[in-house]
């Protein structure tokens, strides 16, 4: 079978700040914050 391609998503600087300052708040773990916001976790990392 043939290689599948990957697809490389881009997310905006406005979603990166707001993940961020979510994240610094320290309400949610940043596990959650990603789910909240339809990201992998490892965005946030």
């Amino acid at each position: 079978m043939g290689k599948k391609s990957v697809v490389k998503r881009v997310y905006t600087k406005e979603l990166k700040e707001e993940a961020a300052a979510l994240a610094a708040m320290g309400e949610k773990p940043a596990r959650q914050i990603a789910a909240d916001l339809g990201i992998s976790a490892n965005v946030l990392f």
